[in-house]
């Protein structure tokens, strides 16, 4: 939660400025500094973002009336740990020495009367590679080259004044806001080892994801080809859309780092030229000696090997005549009476194909291009699509009944005479109102027609879980954000939920069982999902945990994370057009919310221990589920995209393809807005002390 710094005004963590007054708004102030001004001229506007460290406030340099980034080191470091105290004073003096336009420019350097250590920065707009990464997956060659382009000169000027960064890394890469081509901005020489100061010496530092052999090894020596080794793996993760060495602990990636070779482009991306995958794998060496020497001959290498020709492929496709034909979305042209469409030009790479015939179902098929020619054959299934306009009075729709079957509309009129399905029926000889027969309609959704969830059918279904009912629904909101419009109808298959995110006690079971490592753990976070696990909160939902940590439980547990039509549809449980689980009132005996709207909420371990309710501590909603609303945002499967209703499928939405991050739903104990409707997003790896997740399942 951010708030406006004047107006007070609350806001969702997506949000930057303020609506009202345009003031950059502010994470809550853990450190009470909003307002105070330090040397008697930078005035703290707005806190950025926190670290184990300290924290980055946006400031006015009043004398010349500029906005600057201040980084503060956490005041009990001065006292309890002075190392750190000078590596952040070395952090100002390595950045210091680096005069360049793709490097973070570092003004300012002071300590207070009451011994604050503050480092004075440009202020930067934009977002880090990592996050356009999370958000759109694999980019272009030629964008790849211009970014890199960009590092490998800002670390050029920094290897030329002795400063190594040695924690290179997706989210030390700041792009900026530009109308045209990406502007970089290498930051945080945190770790920098500046040459002066002595011997450059291994201790096991930096991001291991990202880290050299020569960082993990004792006594291993670190120079400009560690930073080179670092900026391969950033580009690999570019082009490649992941990182060339993973683990499900620590031990296992620094292995990996220190023995296995990286998984060569060119099965991950076929469209990339064999002689670029080759200066890549030739960077990530594990010999220092066997890589590039300098920064400059890397990307000169890379440059030279981009160059190489691009080879592209033909598709033959076999549909029936008439369908329309879409690769990633593009209409590519549409089947003749041969029943053949031969397709060129495609580039290299993963591409998904759709067939569309007017009356059936849409047909979806990936594929991967390699060079060589492809033959497609589309099987599209007959009969209408479950919730296909009608085109006249007679025709009839695919709608659910009560056991989950689909059936026309004409059969529900007749089974059911009090139901209004939304469709003309009958033999034409109706009011318009009724059933054909004269008889007046009532109007119910068809939601309310279905039968109350079960949590075990025949036996065959996890008894722990519920049986979501299938059905349709008017998903998003029309007073809402604009991210909720348009309101429009989806049909959800059935499936099966847990009744409560899970739970402590479940992720402990599951940790013991796999020794897996969340990524909070991985990468030495302060707080890990262990820190809100205390003697007596088995049954409290599990927080701190990413999208990735949430997916790799539910593969364990056999399930999956809902989709959000799925979340939305089950968290409205039957009342259609409500903005609460329970109705349309809030209500704080029904959920676990922010209700008194306190911007001032500080955000602790001990706040969130007191603030986060045991699941089941509410009365479920009608399908059985409790805590759908507030105590802990939930993941879903789904890429969030601000406009994905406009063109969402009406069966069964699993979101679009990519996107800025993962959906999160269902607001927390922090939030003061719970509704269903209510929409969020998040990177992947993202984690914090109100985020948590409940897992479905396909029914078979």
């Amino acid at each position: 939660m951010k708030f406006c710094p004047k107006c007070k005004r609350e806001y969702e963590n997506i949000s930057s400025v303020c609506d009202v007054d345009g003031s950059r708004l502010s994470l809550p102030d853990l450190y009470n500094m909003i307002g105070t001004v330090l040397a008697g001229k930078y005035r703290i506007d707005a806190l950025l973002g926190t670290g184990g460290m300290g924290a980055v406030y946006e400031a006015l340099h009043t004398d010349i009336d500029r906005r600057v980034a201040v980084k503060l080191l956490h005041p009990h470091f001065t006292v309890s740990n002075p190392a750190i105290a000078k590596n952040f004073k070395r952090e100002a003096r390595a950045a210091g020495r680096i005069n360049h336009p793709n490097a973070i420019s570092v003004t300012d350097f002071g300590v207070t009367e009451n011994g604050l250590s503050f480092m004075v920065m440009e202020l930067l707009d934009g977002q880090t590679l990592e996050r356009e990464i999370q958000r759109n997956g694999r980019l272009p060659l030629k964008r790849v080259l211009h970014i890199a382009k960009q590092a490998c000169d800002a670390l050029t000027v920094a290897h030329s004044q002795s400063v190594i960064h040695r924690d290179l890394k997706p989210a030390n890469i700041i792009l900026l806001e530009q109308p045209q081509m990406d502007m970089v901005k290498v930051v945080d020489f945190g770790i920098a080892k500046l040459k002066d100061e002595g011997s450059l010496i291994s201790s096991v530092i930096g991001t291991p994801r990202y880290s050299s052999p020569e960082q993990f090894r004792a006594g291993g020596h670190i120079d400009a080809r560690s930073d080179i080794y670092s900026l391969a793996i950033i580009v690999y993760e570019m082009l490649a859309g992941q990182t060339p060495f993973d683990g499900r602990s620590l031990e296992e990636l620094i292995t990996r780092q220190l023995t296995e070779k990286p998984r060569p482009l060119c099965e991950i991306a076929p469209d990339i030229p064999e002689r670029v995958d080759l200066v890549i794998q030739r960077a990530l060496e594990k010999d220092p000696k066997d890589r590039p020497q300098t920064i400059a001959d890397f990307y000169n290498e890379l440059e030279a090997a981009s160059d190489a020709p691009t080879v592209q492929t033909s598709l033959i496709l076999v549909a029936p005549a008439g369908c329309e034909v879409y690769i990633d979305d593009e209409r590519r042209g549409s089947i003749g009476g041969s029943g053949r469409l031969v397709i060129r030009g495609i580039g290299n790479g993963k591409h998904t194909m759709r067939v569309s015939l007017k009356g059936l179902t849409d047909w979806e098929h990936p594929f991967v291009a390699t060079g060589k020619d492809i033959k497609i054959t589309a099987r599209l299934k007959g009969g209408p699509s479950p919730l296909r306009e009608p085109s006249a009075i007679g025709s009839f729709t695919l709608v659910p009944n009560a056991d989950g079957n689909l059936i026309s509309d004409r059969t529900i009129a007749s089974v059911i005479p009090e139901v209004k399905t939304g469709v003309v029926t009958g033999n034409g000889n109706g009011n318009g109102n009724g059933n054909g027969n004269g008889h007046e309609v009532k109007k119910y959704p068809v939601s309310q027609v279905i039968s109350k969830p079960k949590f075990e059918r025949n036996g065959n279904h996890d008894k722990r879980m519920v049986v979501i009912p299938s059905g349709s629904f008017m998903m998003g909101s029309t007073d809402g954000n604009p991210d909720e419009r348009p309101v429009h109808q989806i049909f959800i298959s059935e499936f099966l939920m847990d009744p409560v995110p899970v739970t402590n006690a479940d992720f402990a079971t599951f940790i013991a069982a796999t020794n897996y490592k969340t990524y909070a753990e991985r990468e030495g976070d302060e707080n890990t999902w262990r820190t809100f696990y205390d003697e007596g909160r088995d049954n409290y939902p599990v927080v701190w945990v990413n999208w990735l940590d949430a997916s790799e439980y539910a593969r364990w547990a056999g399930k999956r994370l809902p989709t959000e039509a799925e979340w939305e549809y089950a968290a409205r449980g039957g009342l259609d057009s409500k903005r609460y689980p329970w109705g349309d009132e809030l209500d704080p005996t029904k959920a676990n919310y922010n209700h008194r709207r306190n911007p001032w909420m500080v955000w602790s371990v001990e706040v969130a221990l007191k603030s986060l309710k045991a699941v089941r501590s509410f009365e479920p909603n009608n399908y059985s589920l409790y805590d759908m609303a507030g105590n802990v945002w939930e993941w879903c499967s789904d890429w969030y995209s601000r406009n994905y209703y406009a063109s969402s499928p009406q069966h069964d939405p699993k979101g679009p393809e990519k996107g800025p991050g993962r959906v999160l739903r269902g607001g927390s104990w922090s939030n003061t807005d719970v509704r269903v409707a209510y929409r969020l997003n998040s990177g992947p790896d993202y984690r914090n002390l109100y985020v948590g997740f409940r897992c479905a399942k396909d029914i078979s």
